[in-house]
């Protein structure tokens, strides 16, 4: 008796449990129901209105009114969604018009392909939302967005040059130099399999973008698309042995940071030795080595300002954009390509607002960078992939020890001897 009572209480237990799932199963299958519809109703009302030439020619002036107020209204407006203003617009339009690189279509002039993108690139704006803004689908939007950056890199070899020996002399102390070079990381959206290659030093993932600056903020050489956990040197041996590969002047240099080794070509600070501008706030340099370093840094300055333009020009570079990884190398491209044809053609007037949120980070990435050097180089600071003979390098260290000494005797004796 006591079983059979037993049986009847769990099998009465069994019933309500599988009643409360049934219930449960009914409410995510209702809620799916109702999504569904909605979408339904949505799609439904967006094809209506393409069917209705009433609603469709609203939307048409709509839109045309927001690109003539972006281009033909206030530079202000101009300069803070498309990151240029208005006359650069212009220019950049027409060049792209003028070499055949895009053209109006039908439905799409060339000006919309172009705020299109830049509106993309400088505020990170998905698709869904740049449809709704320009009452366009999302095909049309992703179609134009990819046909604008072919366009635009197609313009890189004509607006990212490399400097020859004609390059215009370096800052004081540093006049054989054509420039800086140094590595950032942009983050990057990869497939699973391939993150662990591009997770970089502190955790995240990136890809690494090694650039050439020269010291009016233009950029002569940009190699992205590295995993984030490639080293400095790594990419630039690279550089050097690529089929387009980075050139430096014969008798001209680069400046580097710690993270690259000191041979020829490539001027690197000493180690063991104050470096960063901030160390020497409170305290002036006390012997050869830290006026170098001081001196080396306040002209490597240039290459890091125009890190800080660039990534707060393009929203689009401080955050993993969700294409394929060929496609975000692509768009660093772009993005180099548009900062150099901004300077080139005045539009860079506003630039230095845009390194008021970068340049406090960079001493603290900088250092990073030095602590992480000893991964790629030795003790001597020498390239373990290095291409040069020990009688060149032994020749750039002394090169690098007696400018040091010049830079040291020429230094104010009342800010660094007691």
């Amino acid at each position: 008796m006591d079983g059979s009572t037993s049986n009847r209480e769990e099998d009465e237990e069994e019933e309500e449990e599988l009643s409360h799932r049934n219930v449960a199963i009914l409410g995510v299958a209702t809620a799916a129901v109702e999504i569904w519809r909605n979408q339904m109703t949505t799609a439904v009302a967006y094809y209506a209105m393409l069917r209705n030439p009433l609603e469709r020619e609203d939307r048409k002036r709509e839109r045309e009114l927001y690109i003539s107020t972006l281009t033909r209204g206030q530079e202000a407006h101009c300069i803070s969604q498309l990151r240029m203003n208005k006359d650069c617009f212009d220019l950049l339009c027409g060049n792209l018009r003028n070499r055949g690189l895009l053209q109006d279509t039908r439905g799409v002039k060339v000006e919309e392909q172009v705020v299109l993108f830049l509106h993309t690139v400088a505020h990170n704006v998905r698709n869904r939302t740049n449809a709704v803004r320009f009452f366009r689908s999302g095909e049309t939007i992703s179609r134009q967005f990819h046909r604008v950056l072919r366009a635009i890199n197609a313009l890189a070899p004509d607006i990212i040059r490399q400097v020859g020996n004609d390059a215009p002399r370096g800052p004081v102390g540093f006049e054989g130099a054509v420039g800086a070079i140094d590595g950032t990381h942009i983050p990057a959206f990869v497939p699973s399999q391939l993150q662990s290659t591009f997770r970089n030093r502190k955790g995240t993932l990136s890809q690494t973008v090694m650039v050439a600056c020269g010291f009016d903020l233009n950029f002569q050489y940009v190699l992205p698309g590295w995993e984030g956990s490639a080293t400095d040197a790594r990419v630039l041996q690279n550089a050097l042995a690529r089929p387009d590969p980075l050139v430096v002047p014969r008798g001209r240099y680069y400046l580097v940071d710690g993270g690259y080794a000191n041979q020829p070509g490539f001027l690197a600070p000493y180690r063991m030795a104050r470096y960063h501008l901030a160390d020497f706030r409170k305290r002036n340099p006390v012997n050869s080595r830290e006026v170098f370093n001081k001196m080396h840094s306040q002209a490597r300055n240039a290459i890091e300002r125009a890190f800080g333009i660039l990534k707060n020009r393009f929203g689009i570079l401080k955050t993993a954009p969700p294409y394929d990884i060929h496609v975000q190398v692509d768009i660093v491209i772009a993005c180099c390509v548009l900062h150099n044809f901004i300077r080139m053609n005045g539009g860079h007037t506003f630039d230095e607002e845009l390194l008021e949120d970068h340049l406090d980070d960079v001493n603290s990435n900088e250092e990073n960078d030095l602590n992480s050097a000893l991964a790629s180089t030795d003790e001597a600071g020498t390239s373990r992939m290095c291409r040069f003979s020990q009688r060149e390098k032994d020749e750039w260290s002394r090169f690098r020890e007696n400018l040091k000494e010049k830079l040291w005797n020429e230094y104010p004796r009342n800010t660094h001897r007691n």
